[in-house]
């Protein structure tokens, strides 16, 4: 039998993590103390994921079995039946040689799990019987552990990144027809080819590839949008949005490319040519863990609507700039336009906490920074939209700011996999956003730093 030995990043990550870990039973399951104290520390979160999986993990533990304890001088191990079958033990030492070396507090915690994942391989477990494997999402964590004598795993071990191609340049004898088969086209077509850019001599056309057929896109169509499009790129992205197939549209971008202004931007014309009653932007927003827990819906700009959506109302801010602002119009007037924009395009604002349990309507869904959710917070946003809503989701893997996921288990990089894939049931589209735009600065520091 195999005995996992788990950071506390793992359940903060998915609570159902343990499930999948434990293979049915057949793997032990094994948190040190400080595991369940960091844990703790984390339920009174409200609106934040993080919070939302230590109250399930608390769950999990009060409706399991206590099956024994064992107490000896060095320690007491506390265990536990899941659901009949998982077994989940916590190992809690009488004393922590890490205390007395003075390590600074941001490790300290790291090195007492280790030091219990250790005190387990040597004194209790016999490892002919039961592989001790630590394992964690922190690669710094992971790399602590092997240094220190542990088998370990790694969430991000061995994984490598992979490269879409979503967008495709063709070049034909003759341009192709809207609606025809990309197939009859194009025979090394994948299911991930999703925009194209056909050149026949001199002529060039855009198309996206939607329920395999060739839709071709009209340009002049999309400079209508309150922002034109500046590029190929944003020209594929919101032609994905405006069209009516599809049902989720991913936007995988690097900082300073438009990712928000042109998923307003869609959204906006989506409104005014009446295929949607309103727009719903939710955000996660890591950095405000302390603030916001009961703040719901909310309209206007309010303070809070300042506060917790900048991006959001930094794009409004811009629109209005760019599209309605007067040479004598002060800041005021510029609060109000943007007040008025908010009001005739019914936009909303969602925290991911206060989600559950609702319902979205006939609503363009944006959500941004979905790098920042985890697989359980992103699956909880999407099971709440009707069958009349649109998600756009956009987000960049180089902008990772929960501690909790990183760059292969977030919720981009699952969405990411999915478009490679056949499904059934929605019709999905994925489009790169590289090319910067905001300026000379942003594009520097992307490619440097």
């Amino acid at each position: 039998m195999k005995a996992y030995v788990l950071d506390t990043n793992i359940i903060l990550n998915d609570s159902g993590n343990i499930f999948k870990i434990s293979q049915n039973g057949e793997n032990k399951i094994i948190l040190p103390e400080t595991v369940i104290d960091e844990i703790d520390s984390k339920k009174s979160i409200k609106e934040e994921e993080i919070g939302y999986q230590a109250r399930e993990f608390g769950r999990m533990l009060s409706e399991s079995k206590l099956v024994g304890i064992e107490k000896k001088e060095d320690y007491v191990l506390t265990k536990f039946l899941i659901e009949g079958k998982i077994e989940l033990e916590i190992i809690s030492l009488n004393e922590y040689k890490s205390d007395k070396k003075g390590f600074d507090r941001s490790s300290l915690n790291d090195r007492k799990i280790i030091e219990a994942a250790l005190f387990i391989k040597t004194n209790i477990y016999n490892e002919k019987d039961n592989e001790i494997i630590f394992l964690s999402i922190d690669v710094m964590c992971y790399i602590r552990a092997i240094s220190m004598g542990l088998k370990a795993e790694s969430l991000t071990y061995k994984k490598k990144d992979k490269v879409y191609e979503f967008f495709k340049v063709l070049k034909l004898e003759t341009m192709p027809k809207e609606g025809e088969n990309i197939l009859f086209i194009d025979k090394d077509y994948k299911i991930e080819n999703y925009s194209y850019k056909f050149i026949v001599g001199n002529k060039e056309e855009y198309a996206l590839i939607v329920k395999g057929k060739i839709h071709l896109i009209n340009v002049n169509d999309l400079n209508r949008s309150s922002i034109k499009p500046r590029n190929d790129e944003q020209v594929f992205a919101l032609e994905g949005m405006l069209n009516k197939d599809l049902d989720i549209v991913l936007i995988d971008a690097i900082a300073g490319t438009g990712k928000t202004l042109i998923a307003l931007s869609g959204a906006m014309r989506s409104v005014e040519k009446k295929q949607f009653d309103k727009i719903v932007y939710i955000r996660n927003s890591i950095e405000s863990t302390d603030k916001g827990e009961d703040v719901g819906y909310l309209s206007g700009n309010e303070d809070k609507f300042m506060v917790y959506n900048f991006p959001l109302y930094d794009t409004l801010d811009f629109i209005v700039r760019r599209k309605k602002l007067k040479k004598k119009d002060t800041e005021k007037d510029i609060e109000n336009k943007i007040e008025e924009m908010i009001g005739k395009y019914n936009i909303e604002t969602m925290w991911v906490g206060s989600i559950r349990g609702r319902t979205i309507t006939n609503a363009f869904v944006i959500i941004d920074e979905v790098q920042n959710f985890s697989r359980k917070s992103l699956k909880t946003v999407l099971s709440r939209l009707d069958d009349n809503s649109k998600a756009v989701c956009i987000g960049s893997n180089m902008q990772i700011d929960n501690p909790y996921v990183n760059k292969y288990t977030n919720g981009l990089s699952l969405l990411l996999d999915q478009m490679t894939v056949e499904n059934k049931e929605v019709n999905v589209a994925a489009y790169s956003l590289k090319e910067v735009v905001r300026g000379k600065i942003t594009e520097w520091a992307e490619k440097v730093l």
